[in-house]
C-alpha cells in the first residue's frame, strides 16, 4: 500500500468526506472542502492524489458505493464494507525530477519526432488528433467536427500564449478549453493538463508554477470536480506515474522506455492520454520555438 503527499494530507485533515464517483478499479473521494482522494487498486497506478490498496479489494464497486459513508479515525479510513489501515502505507513521490528533465532539455525536446509518429499510429480520433501534423478537419457539420473545429481553435490559441507570462491570455486560453468535449475527464482538460507538463518540462520552476497555476485556476469552474483535481495537481507539478516513467525515460534518453511509457499513456481512459500527450508534444514546441527565436513573444 502506498500513497500520495495530497492523499495523506486528506487523510490528515479529518474533514468529513463522502463518495463521489465509483469505477471498477478507482474511487473518488471528496471531503467537505472539495478536496479530492482517489482510492485505486492495481493495475492502477499511483497518481498525485492516490492511496493506492491491494489487489484484492478489487473490484470495487462489490463493497463501495456513492452511499456509503467514509470515515477517517487514527490511522484507519472506513469506507463502504471495509476497513483500511494506514499505518504501512508507504509515501510516494508526486513530482517528477523536472529539475534533470529541464536540464536536457535541448536535446530531448529535438527528438519528439518519436512522441509525433506514436501519437499517428495509434490514435483514439480524439478532437485533438491530427492536430500536431495539420491533417484537414472535416467540414461535414456532424456534432464531432464541430466540436473538433472549437477545440483545435481553442488549443491553438492557448500554445499561442503558453511562452508569454501573460496571465490574461494564459486565462482566456484555459477558458476556451476547460470541460471542452466528453470523457470523465474532457478533452480540453487533458489537453490542457500536458501544457502544464511541457512548462514544468522546460522553463523554471517559478514561472511553471505561476503560468499552471494560472490555468488551473481559470478551469476549475468550467469543469468537473474530479478533472479540476488533476489539473490543480497539474500546477503543483505533480503527475501519474505513466508520466514519471516517459519524463525519466525522456530524461535519460532511452528511446524503448520512451516508447513503453508513451503507450501507458494512450491507454488511460478513452482519448484521454491521447489528448494529454498532444498537449505535452505541441506545448514542448511551442515553448522550444520561442528558445530558438528569441526571449519576445510569438503573438
Amino acid at each position: 500500500m502506498c500513497l500520495a503527499p495530497a492523499a495523506l494530507a486528506w487523510l490528515r485533515s479529518g474533514e468529513p468526506a463522502r463518495v463521489l464517483h465509483v469505477f471498477d478499479r478507482a474511487a473518488y473521494l471528496i471531503n467537505d472542502q472539495g478536496h479530492i482522494l482517489l482510492l485505486a487498486v492495481p493495475p492502477v497506478g499511483m497518481g498525485p492524489f492516490t492511496l493506492l490498496i491491494e489487489a484484492s479489494q478489487s473490484p470495487l464497486p462489490g463493497w463501495l458505493s456513492v452511499a456509503d459513508p467514509v470515515r477517517v479515525h487514527r490511522n484507519v479510513l472506513d469506507v463502504g464494507r471495509v476497513s483500511i489501515r494506514l499505518e504501512t502505507a508507504a509515501l510516494a513521490e508526486a513530482a517528477p525530477h523536472w529539475e534533470g528533465l529541464r536540464r536536457v532539455s535541448a536535446a530531448w525536446a529535438a527528438r519528439l519526432r518519436p512522441l509525433r509518429q506514436i501519437l499517428q499510429r495509434h490514435s483514439r480520433h480524439g478532437v485533438f488528433a491530427g492536430l500536431l501534423t495539420d491533417e484537414p478537419i472535416s467540414r461535414a457539420g456532424t456534432v464531432h467536427d464541430l466540436l473538433t473545429l472549437t477545440a483545435w481553435k481553442a488549443a491553438d490559441d492557448l500554445l499561442q500564449a503558453l511562452p508569454c507570462d501573460d496571465k490574461a491570455a494564459l486565462t482566456r486560453g484555459a477558458c476556451g478549453l476547460a470541460g471542452l468535449g466528453q470523457g470523465f475527464t474532457p478533452s480540453g482538460d487533458d489537453f490542457l493538463m500536458g501544457t502544464m507538463f511541457a512548462l514544468w518540462a522546460t522553463i523554471p520552476d517559478g514561472s511553471a508554477r505561476r503560468r499552471s497555476r494560472w490555468l488551473a485556476d481559470a478551469a476549475a469552474d468550467r469543469t468537473t470536480r474530479a478533472s479540476a483535481a488533476w489539473l490543480a495537481a497539474a500546477a503543483r507539478g505533480e503527475a501519474a506515474e505513466p508520466w514519471h516513467r516517459l519524463f525519466a525515460a525522456l530524461e535519460q534518453d532511452r528511446a524503448d522506455a520512451i516508447q513503453t511509457a508513451a503507450h501507458r499513456i494512450l491507454r488511460t481512459g478513452h482519448t484521454s492520454g491521447e489528448d494529454a500527450l498532444i498537449g505535452f508534444v505541441g506545448g514542448v514546441e511551442r515553448l522550444r520555438k520561442r528558445v530558438t527565436r528569441g526571449p519576445d513573444c510569438d503573438r
